[in-house]
């Protein structure tokens, strides 16, 4: 079993596991981020859902509302691994140190020198991804 296969099995997203098969790991990461946002602004929703609810007393509805967010919360955090992996993934394949961000370790990015540097770009991400 090669690595992506690995990487698609860790991974529930369909649509993601199908940009990974066809060797898009650029396409795969903005699916998974997108869900991120999407389901960040639910969670959003869902607490003023609560607030609401509280302030009016009705309590079997912000029952609802609490079990949905805690529901959410369980799938923010599993997009959030899956794109861990997949940024693991990127960087095991240049040969970088890889991160291990789901044990709460330091993170160490191996910072190209003003020579190897890539013109016009000042963030580490950008740093990094124009190595990728």
């Amino acid at each position: 079993m090669n690595k992506i296969e690995m990487l698609c099995r860790r991974i529930s997203n369909r649509e993601c596991q199908s940009a990974l098969k066809s060797g898009d790991l650029e396409l795969a990461k903005n699916i998974l981020r997108i869900k991120h946002q999407n389901n960040l602004i639910t969670l959003r929703e869902l607490k003023e859902v609560k607030l609401l609810c509280h302030l009016k007393g009705l309590y079997k509805e912000e029952l609802d509302a609490y079990t949905k967010m805690i529901i959410i919360k369980e799938d923010i955090r599993e997009t959030r691994r899956e794109l861990i992996h997949i940024f693991n993934h990127e960087l095991s394949l240049q040969k970088i140190k890889e991160i291990d961000c789901e044990k709460n370790k330091t993170v160490r990015f191996n910072i190209p020198t003003n020579d190897e540097k890539p013109k016009n770009k000042t963030s580490l991400f950008s740093c990094i991804s124009g190595y990728l």
